[in-house]
C-alpha cells in the first residue's frame, strides 16, 4: 500500500504520489511546494530514481512525461490496479501533460475537501516504439529483469538510440511517434537524421540536403508552374469550383481532427482526380494517402505505390506533434515496406507530403537519396480559408497551387510507369579510383549511396553521371553520350554542377584568356521539360586531365612561381572588367605540372559576377588552417575586390 497522500495538511506543501509501474514497487512519493512547478517534480523523481533504472544514456531526463489525472485513481486493490489505469486511459484519451515548465502543482491537485489520500494522481511516462506511453506499456510485469542493487529494468522498452539505429535498417517508428517534439529533435542529432535542415538547440548540425528538384523533375515541374507567368497554364474551370468548396470547407473549425479528415480528403479526391484513401502501411496509418498501382517486369507484379501523404491537425499546435514530420515519417514507412524493395532500386521515391494545420495548408516534397531522406518545403504555408469579403483574387491563387499540385502527381505516376527516373543496370558508385576523383581537382568524392541527378540533357549534350565530387552532393564526374568530338574535347568526360546561380560571364572572360575550363552550357536544368523553373541552375564544363596535376589540395605543396603568377594574371583580368571572383584559393585552382609554363585554371565560379552585386552563399571558401578568412567574408555579405585581393596577398604571392 502506498504512503498516505494529504495534500494541504501542511499550509503551503504538498506529497505528491507518481505511479511509476515497471521501476518502483509502489508509487512514488515527494513533498513540495504548492506553487512548486511540475517540472521540479519531474527533475525529483529522474535523480531518484528513474535515472539508475533505465538503460545508461538510451532516455534523458527531457524524455520523462507525467500523465495528469485530476480525479486520482484508487491504488488499492494492487492486484487491479494496472487493470484499471488502462480502462481509465482508453475511456478518456489521457494526454501527457506538455507545459511541465509553467504548470503548478497548486492548480493541478484536488482541494482538500476532495482530495482521496489513497489515490494516485500522476503516471510516469516514457517514450517506447509505439510513442509516449504508461511504461511498460500497461502490461504485467512478466520479462522484467534484474539489473543490480534490487533494481529491475524492463526489456520492452526499445532504447533511443536502438530505434535510430533500426531507420537505417527499415523497422521505423509510428510516426505519430516519430513526429513528437523529443524523439525528432533525438533523431536530428543522430546519423540518419532526415535532410530537412533541422537540427537540436545547441548542437548545430548540417541537415541540408541537395534541392529536391535535382532528383526528380516532378518537383521542378510544380515549382515551374507555381513561379511561371500565370497565363502559361489556364485554370481548369472545374477545379476553380472545388477550390471554392475546398476553401469554404477548409474555413470552419473543426472540434474532431476526424470531421476535418473526412471532408476535406473527399474534396482532395475531387481536385486531384485520384481517390484519397486512408491505408496502413506498417506502423504508419496517415490520415489519407494517395497511390497508383505499379507493374514490376518481368513477372507482371502489382504494387501500390505512394505518391501523396496527407497529414491533419485539428488546428496549429494541436496533436503533441508536426502534421509535417508525421506526413515524412508516414512516407517513409511506406517505402520501407519489404514489398517495395525492387521498386526503390527504380527511383527515388518521389513523394508530397501535405501537412493541414487547421486552415494552413503546407506541401513538401520528399526523395530518398541513398539511405537519408531529403524533405523539403515545396512553398510557403498557403491560408486556405476564406476571410475577406472580396476573395476571388485569393481563390484563384489556392486553385493555382492545387493545379500545380495535381499535374506534379500525374507526371510522378507518369514518369514512374515508363521507369525512366533511373537504369538499375547502371549504378551510381563512389569514385574510389583517385584519378577519376582528380578530374575535378577542387573536390573529392565523398557519398557512395547518392542517387542520380535526373537532368540528363542541356541544350544538345546528353550525358551519363558517373560519380559524386564534393561533399555538398551539388558536383557530379559525368560522361558525354552525345557527339562531343565536335566540341573541340579531348574526351567526353565533364563536370556537373548545379548552383543557386553562377558567373557565366566571367567563366566565358577567363575562357577566352585561357584561364578557365571550357564551358559547354548554363542555363535552365528542365529547359525542355520545365522551361518555367528558376529555382537554380545546371552548369556543364569539360573535366581537366589529370596527367601530372599538381596536388593543389594539400597545404604541404606549394605550385612554382610561374603558376602563382598565372593565377594573379586571372584575377587581374576579372577586375579590369569589373569582376570579382570570390573564391580564390588552392582548392578552385588547376595547375598542371609543367616545368616553364603550367597550365593554370580558374574553378568554381559561384561567386564570381560583378562587383557589389554578387554575394556568399552559405557555404565559404575552404582556407589552410594558417590563414584565416577576412572579416568581411560571412554568409550573404557583398563580394568584394579587397577579398579577392586578400586571397592573392595570403595565397598567391610571389614570394
Amino acid at each position: 500500500m502506498p504512503p498516505r497522500v494529504q495534500p494541504y495538511k501542511i499550509a503551503d506543501k504538498i506529497t505528491v504520489a507518481v505511479y511509476c509501474h515497471g521501476y518502483t514497487a509502489e508509487p512514488w512519493t515527494g513533498e513540495f511546494a504548492a506553487n512548486q512547478r511540475l517540472s521540479d517534480v519531474v527533475s525529483a523523481i529522474w535523480k531518484e530514481e528513474l535515472s539508475r533504472r533505465v538503460r545508461d544514456g538510451t532516455i534523458e531526463q527531457e524524455e520523462v512525461d507525467l500523465y495528469h489525472i485530476p480525479a486520482g485513481i484508487p491504488y488499492e486493490p494492487t492486484d487491479t490496479f494496472v487493470d484499471r489505469l488502462g480502462k481509465h486511459f482508453k475511456e478518456n484519451e489521457v494526454e501527457p501533460l506538455r507545459t511541465l515548465v509553467v504548470s503548478r502543482l497548486i492548480g493541478l491537485m484536488p482541494s482538500p475537501a476532495h482530495n482521496l489520500d489513497t489515490h494516485v494522481y500522476f503516471v510516469v511516462g516514457l517514450p517506447d516504439e509505439d510513442g509516449t506511453s504508461i511504461l511498460p506499456g500497461l502490461q504485467p510485469n512478466e520479462g522484467e529483469q534484474e539489473v543490480g542493487d534490487g533494481v529491475t529494468a524492463v526489456p520492452q522498452l526499445l532504447p533511443v538510440r536502438e530505434r535510430v539505429t533500426q531507420h537505417a535498417q527499415g523497422i521505423v517508428s509510428a510516426p505519430s511517434h516519430a513526429a513528437q517534439l523529443k524523439v525528432y529533435a533525438r533523431r536530428q542529432n543522430q546519423e540518419h537524421a532526415y535532410y530537412d535542415g533541422r537540427y537540436r538547440h545547441n548542437m548545430e548540425k548540417d541537415t541540408r540536403g541537395p534541392p529536391i528538384s535535382m532528383f526528380h523533375p516532378s518537383f521542378a515541374l510544380f515549382l515551374a508552374r507555381l513561379n511561371g507567368p500565370t497565363e502559361a497554364v489556364p485554370l481548369d474551370e472545374d477545379l476553380v469550383g472545388y477550390t471554392y468548396q475546398f476553401m469554404a470547407k477548409s474555413t470552419a473549425i473543426y472540434l474532431k481532427e476526424s470531421e476535418r479528415v473526412d471532408v476535406l480528403s473527399d474534396l482532395f479526391t475531387h481536385i486531384l482526380r485520384r481517390e484519397v484513401e486512408t491505408k496502413r502501411v506498417g506502423s504508419a496509418n496517415p490520415d489519407g494517402s494517395l497511390s497508383f498501382e505499379f507493374v514490376i517486369q518481368p513477372g507482371n507484379r502489382h504494387i501500390m505505390i505512394p505518391v501523396a501523404i496527407f497529414e491533419y491537425k485539428v488546428e496549429p499546435g494541436s496533436g503533441g506533434c508536426d502534421a509535417g514530420v508525421q506526413a515524412l515519417s508516414a512516407i517513409e514507412n511506406f517505402w520501407l515496406a519489404s514489398h517495395k524493395s525492387d521498386v526503390r532500386k527504380r527511383g527515388c521515391c518521389p513523394t508530397f507530403g501535405v501537412a493541414m494545420d487547421g486552415p494552413w495548408m503546407r506541401i513538401y516534397g520528399a526523395v530518398l537519396a541513398g539511405d537519408r531522406w531529403i524533405y523539403q518545403p515545396l512553398l510557403p504555408a498557403v491560408y486556405t480559408a476564406i476571410s475577406s469579403k472580396l476573395p476571388a483574387t485569393h481563390i484563384l491563387s489556392v486553385c493555382r497551387v492545387l493545379q500545380a499540385f495535381r499535374d506534379a502527381i500525374d507526371d510522378i505516376c507518369r514518369r514512374t510507369e515508363q521507369n525512366v527516373q533511373h537504369d538499375p543496370s547502371h549504378p551510381f558508385s563512389e569514385a574510389s579510383d583517385e584519378k577519376l576523383a582528380n578530374m575535378c581537382p577542387t573536390t573529392r568524392a565523398l557519398r557512395p549511396t547518392v542517387m542520380t541527378p535526373a537532368p540528363t540533357t542541356c541544350g544538345s549534350l546528353a550525358l551519363r553521371y558517373e560519380h559524386v565530387l564534393d561533399q555538398h552532393n551539388l558536383t557530379y564526374l559525368a560522361t558525354l553520350t552525345s557527339d562531343w568530338q565536335s566540341l573541340g574535347l579531348r574526351w567526353p568526360r565533364v563536370v556537373v554542377k548545379f548552383v543557386e546561380r553562377y558567373g557565366e560571364a566571367a567563366h566565358r572572360l577567363l575562357e577566352r584568356e585561357g584561364f578557365a575550363p571550357k564551358l559547354l552550357y548554363c542555363g535552365k536544368p528542365y529547359a525542355d521539360t520545365s522551361p518555367e523553373f528558376s529555382d537554380m541552375d545546371m552548369v556543364v564544363m569539360e573535366a581537366l586531365p589529370d596527367d601530372g596535376v599538381v596536388d593543389t589540395q594539400s597545404i604541404a605543396v606549394k605550385p612554382p612561381a610561374e603558376a602563382r603568377r598565372k593565377v594573379r594574371d586571372a584575377v587581374n583580368v576579372l577586375h579590369r572588367h569589373g569582376y570579382v571572383h570570390g573564391n580564390v584559393t588552392w582548392r578552385t585552382v588547376y595547375v598542371a605540372r609543367a616545368r616553364r609554363d603550367p597550365d593554370v585554371r580558374l574553378l568554381n565560379f559561384d561567386y564570381a559576377g560583378k562587383a557589389g552585386e554578387v554575394r556568399y552563399s552559405l557555404y565559404l571558401p575552404q582556407m589552410p588552417e594558417d590563414v584565416k578568412l577576412p572579416d568581411d567574408v560571412a554568409p550573404m555579405k557583398l563580394v568584394t575586390v579587397g577579398q579577392d585581393r586578400y586571397f592573392l596577398e595570403k595565397l598567391f604571392a610571389e614570394k
